[in-house]
């Protein structure tokens, strides 16, 4: 169960950040944004696909 967890964590994760390129029409702004700068619930996320 935690492993599908993890898994809709990270597909809400990519939703949301493609969303955000797609609004911006590139990726950089939000590829260069930091954990603090990311909401809530992203935060814990994006540490655990850069630890990968």
């Amino acid at each position: 169960m935690k492993e599908l967890q993890e898994t809709l964590d990270l597909l809400k994760y990519k939703c949301w950040y493609y969303e955000m390129a797609i609004q911006d029409q590139s990726e950089e702004r939000v590829r260069s944004l930091s954990a603090e700068e990311l909401p809530e619930e992203y935060k814990k996320i994006k540490n655990h696909i850069q630890s990968m």
